[in-house]
């Protein structure tokens, strides 16, 4: 099967194909930020807290996601676009990625002042990297604001939820018996 729900399943599989990735409910379960679930800030601000708990300490990636990235992203191909609200959680999301995503270039994380920059940032990684808009790549994010901007851009955006259903169907994993 090669398209489901519109999708090019041999382009999601094939490691030339760039991808761009987000990590808060993509990469990593999403339950972080001032109005996350489960962040209880103790009365500071989102700043403050993160110096003192690393929330992404204890969290680990979904199977699925470790298996995808793994095997089918191409290590020079594959980028994280994420929003950081201090340096200090920039330090703890490159110390996940490179615990649960040893195959992901950690020179390959970008962090963002707001996630509106997203598809800016994909086009011009697309053109100083590779043949421009041409090639074939997609963005994965959980935002539909997020990809409804790549959208517009003419970047080709899917939910994360989407890699799930191709899982299902194409990929035989274990980790879903």
């Amino acid at each position: 099967m090669e398209n489901i729900l519109g999708l090019n399943v041999l382009k999601l599989r094939d490691l030339n194909t760039v991808r761009f990735f987000d990590i808060d409910g993509v990469l990593c379960v999403y339950a972080f930020g001032e109005d996350g679930i489960g962040a209880n800030l103790k009365g500071l601000s989102y700043e403050d807290f993160l110096k003192t708990t690393n929330i992404y300490q204890d969290k680990n990636a979904p199977d699925f996601m470790k298996f995808y990235v793994s095997h089918y992203c191409d290590r020079e191909k594959t980028f994280i676009l994420s929003r950081a609200y201090s340096e200090e959680e920039k330090k703890q999301k490159i110390e996940f990625v490179k615990r649960n995503y040893p195959s992901i270039d950690v020179s390959n994380i970008i962090f963002l002042e707001s996630k509106s920059d997203k598809p800016k940032i994909a086009r011009k990684i697309l053109e100083e990297k590779f043949d421009g808009i041409n090639t074939f790549h997609y963005a994965i994010d959980d935002s539909i604001d997020v990809l409804y901007d790549y959208q517009k851009e003419k970047i080709l955006a899917i939910h994360n939820s989407s890699l799930f259903v191709i899982a299902k169907h194409n990929l035989d994993l274990q980790v879903f018996e």
